[in-house]
């Protein structure tokens, strides 16, 4: 029995109808120039100054990855909030996005072959995106919102730092945090941005 059962054929997974669609920006832009630097490389520059780069890549495939980035990063903020930076994506990730749950944001993002994540890096920051070519209109949207309807709700900015303290705290009195933490504060000054949070 167990092995017929497993053999079968499954059924199509039907997200909830409940899921709505992102929210497609209202109106479009200009591009203002373009460039081909190369056969597989091209550069748009938008009115509002945003530059786009195209890089095709056969062995992508029917995939698309995308990076909206913007130079700045950790290296932009004042020592004191280096860390609290940190907390910025999963606070993001659970806060939804233009009014649609985090859950159902989560629904829709399955339901079009799509991944999205903030990116924090030392001198840039922004979002990351890999979908399916098809999809690429509705993961552009999800960008778009991204950076003009984001939402952070109290409640998961709270929570997220809680667990934080814990997990840093955690990791610190380990051997290999001890360990660490002993190198990085012999290293470098205590003012340095390099100085783990405690």
């Amino acid at each position: 029995q167990f092995t017929k059962q497993f053999s079968a054929k499954g059924k199509a997974l039907i997200m909830a109808s409940s899921a709505m669609d992102i929210p497609m920006p209202e109106k479009g832009g200009e591009i203002t120039f373009y460039e081909e630097l190369e056969p597989t490389t091209h550069r748009w520059t938008l009115e509002n100054g945003i530059d786009v780069w195209l890089r095709q890549m056969p062995e992508a495939g029917d995939r698309a990855y995308v990076y909206l980035m913007s130079s700045g990063g950790m290296a932009a903020l004042p020592p004191e909030l280096r860390y609290a930076s940190t907390l910025s994506p999963p606070v993001l990730a659970r806060s939804g996005l233009a009014g649609i749950s985090a859950s159902k944001l989560e629904q829709l993002l399955v339901r079009h072959n799509t991944y999205v994540e903030s990116v924090l890096w030392e001198t840039s920051h922004g979002l990351y995106s890999e979908t399916a070519k098809q999809e690429l209109p509705f993961a552009l949207s999800v960008l778009y919102q991204a950076m003009t309807a984001a939402k952070v709700d109290e409640q998961y900015f709270s929570a997220v730092q809680q667990e934080s303290v814990v997990e840093q705290g955690n990791w610190l009195s380990s051997p290999l945090g001890s360990y660490v933490s002993q190198v990085v504060g012999t290293l470098y000054p205590a003012d340095s941005t390099l100085q783990l949070p405690t």
